[in-house]
């Protein structure tokens, strides 16, 4: 806690707009082979392979194709999940169902090994699993449930210590969300209607939070589905109205809310998941919203509506989430970030992002996404124009901000642009399919045919002092103040010789 409770709030230096770093994200969906697109755990094998809990199966990816698990045609527990979680270090995976317990799975001998309460004394308080997470010493692994508290496994003596009423008589009564340890002695138990608790193992005392409509420092909600404890030691709160960063030695909660006039604020107030990321980044998924970044190394004092956040939402392009509700999020081994969907599968963002990013350029046509040809690019300042068939369009940053219907100009119909060139004055020379030559001036969004030029098939530009030069099928061309001359005109002497300027 050394940097932590010296800094209670934290600035990021990035922009919210996700078009200024853009993902380009992958998406896996049921079509796949994927068993339900109500995703709601990840996790990685020792193996490499991924392992999604769903609310229809257990499955398994080895980056080509899917492997289901289900209870009536495995010994998977039951269908509907809610958590996972692997232990490198034993080769298992551990899936906690809805209703029907536990399940093991042994990655070496591919069995599965089935736990359910009331088999013992030393088995789980109950079978609605929650949460499954790995202790911050790595000695034992967590499962809460949903109404009996929490359980720890204990990894070298091989057995299950519950704590509920038994330890911790305040526990009784309490409905769980999520939980984990701070490697400090202290569970942290997210509840459902009924705050936080922290529970000492020392003393088994519990420390219960809840929201106060009169204290702006308590917890802004008292539905928790999601804490995080970070490498900076923060707590991190994931509530139904809001993230929360606590301070354990004061108690007090630092809220951060969905402000609708503020494009860089959290999504909204639904948090679902909080994972830390290799880089350094909070990733936080959001229902009704999407993904919220915090980037925890360039942080300083300020205030929280001063906090600056990258934001994903979901959008009809490679750029966007599949679904605007994520549910649970999971960074590889090799650096991928997974991104489960509650009702849209999965998203995949890469490590490494690719050199280029592709601008969306489609057209609707029977409520399907058609992508355009492109035919010429040219660039002033941020802005991108793109030409096509009768029509340039004008990008900036990353989305298209205007079309230039260009067929009241066109010599012929349905002809498309060969070519856009810049000139020093910012001015654009449109070259066409047979359609001659068009200026566009910006500033002024006017359109000016080039008289002389009509039929013509123009491949290239070149400016050349106050000269325009035209490369086309037919010869070159020059242009200067209104006048529009040939140069060189091409004598064809055989059906088969082309003279071509590009």
């Amino acid at each position: 806690m050394k940097k932590t409770l010296q800094i209670i709030l934290f600035c990021i230096f990035c922009i919210c707009n996700i078009n200024a770093n853009t993902y380009t994200i992958k998406r896996l969906g049921i079509e796949n082979g994927l068993s339900s697109n109500y995703v709601v755990g990840i996790t990685q094998d020792i193996q490499g392979r991924m392992w999604f809990a769903t609310e229809s199966g257990l499955n398994c990816f080895d980056g080509n194709h899917f492997k289901v698990y289900k209870k009536y045609s495995s010994d998977l527990c039951g269908n509907e999940l809610n958590a996972i979680y692997s232990d490198d270090k034993d080769y298992r995976i551990w899936i906690g169902s809805q209703r029907d317990g536990l399940s093991i799975f042994d990655c070496l001998q591919q069995t599965f090994r089935t736990v359910r309460a009331g088999e013992n004394d030393q088995s789980i308080t109950t079978n609605d699993i929650t949460d499954i997470k790995g202790s911050k010493k790595g000695h034992g692994i967590w499962i809460t449930t949903y109404h009996r508290g929490i359980n720890y496994y204990d990894k070298k003596k091989d057995k299950f210590i519950q704590i509920y009423d038994n330890k911790v008589p305040a526990l009784g009564g309490k409905k769980c969300f999520t939980g984990c340890d701070d490697g400090k002695g202290n569970i942290y138990l997210g509840h459902d209607g009924q705050g936080m608790s922290i529970i000492s193992t020392k003393d088994w005392k519990l420390r219960n939070f809840i929201h106060s409509n009169n204290d702006d420092s308590s917890i802004p909600s008292n539905v928790i589905h999601s804490i995080c404890v970070d490498s900076y030691n923060n707590v991190w709160v994931g509530t139904d109205n809001g993230l929360a960063l606590f301070n354990p030695k004061t108690g007090k909660f630092t809220s951060f809310r969905h402000d609708p006039k503020n494009p860089c604020s959290i999504l909204s107030g639904q948090i679902r998941d909080i994972k830390e990321m290799k880089n350094g980044e909070l990733w936080i998924c959001i229902n009704m919203g999407g993904v919220s970044i915090i980037d925890l190394k360039n942080s300083f004092l300020v205030s929280p509506k001063e906090l600056k956040l990258k934001n994903i939402i979901a959008q009809n392009n490679v750029n966007g989430l599949s679904s605007p509700n994520a549910r649970t999020i999971f960074q590889d081994r090799f650096g991928n970030i997974w991104i489960g969907n509650y009702r849209a599968g999965i998203d995949i963002i890469s490590y490494e992002q690719p050199s280029f990013r592709t601008l969306p350029y489609i057209i609707k046509a029977d409520a399907d996404a058609i992508s355009r040809q492109v035919w010429g690019l040219s660039s002033i300042g941020n802005d991108v124009y793109v030409s096509a068939e009768e029509e340039i369009h004008k990008f900036a940053n990353g989305k298209r901000k205007e079309t230039i219907n260009l067929a009241p100009y066109s010599f012929i119909s349905n002809s498309h642009l060969n070519v856009i060139y810049r000139d020093k004055k910012n001015n654009l020379w449109l070259g066409g399919y047979m359609n001659g030559v068009m200026l566009f001036n910006p500033k002024t969004n006017k359109v000016e045919r080039i008289k002389g030029s009509n039929g013509l098939n123009v491949n290239c530009f070149f400016e050349d002092g106050e000269d325009i030069l035209i490369g086309a099928d037919e010869g070159i061309y020059k242009y200067n103040n209104g006048n529009f001359v040939c140069c060189k005109r091409f004598k064809i002497n055989c059906p088969t010789e082309w003279y071509m300027v590009y």
